[in-house]
């Protein structure tokens, strides 16, 4: 596991396309932007320093699997979200599959539904443990806005244990379509 110890190098390490990474989690807060303007979307990963859908386009790092669970403050006028910017640059980087909030967030969710993801996900397909995720928010009665903002896109993936010292092959599950 890679922690950046700042903003700037996590930045640095995300915008670095030869990076790669099984899976990508980032937890920032989100500002984004409708269609046409969708590439000027961005995660603020502190005060100062900020990321692009269109740095990730250009420049980003290869991650098979990406989790962003950003959460959007001072948000004036509500809109549909980030339907083109983040998801459309992590395909082209590369990435199998991805969960990301189409629009607003609460902080105090975010967190939460990323934690029961991550404890779905082990003996599941990524869309699978997503749909856990979701239905057991509904069954706890979390309302909408704690469940409902995100996606999962892509091909359902699972988690492929590695033999030390080697590279497991991956290779993306194909759902009956």
């Amino acid at each position: 596991m890679l922690r950046p110890t700042t903003a700037e190098r996590g930045r640095c390490q995300f915008l670095n396309p030869n990076n790669r990474w099984d899976i990508t989690h980032i937890a920032a807060h989100g500002e984004y932007q409708e269609w046409p303007s969708s590439m000027a979307s961005e995660l603020q990963l502190s005060r100062k320093v900020r990321l692009t859908a269109g740095d990730w386009l250009r420049n980003g790092c290869r991650a098979y699997f990406a989790f962003i669970n950003a959460c959007n403050v001072g948000r004036a006028i509500p809109h549909a979200g980030d339907v083109n910017g983040f998801p459309l640059a992590l395909r082209v980087r590369g990435t199998v599959a991805s969960v990301s909030a189409l629009c607003p967030v609460y902080a105090g969710a975010a967190g939460p539904f990323a934690h029961k993801f991550y404890q779905q996900w082990p003996g599941a397909s990524s869309l699978e443990a997503y749909q856990a995720t979701c239905c057991d928010a509904i069954r706890r009665g979390e309302p909408p806005a704690a469940w409902a903002p995100y996606v999962h896109i892509g091909f359902p993936i699972t988690l492929a244990a590695k033999p030390s010292g080697s590279q497991a092959p991956r290779g993306a599950e194909r759902s009956g379509v």
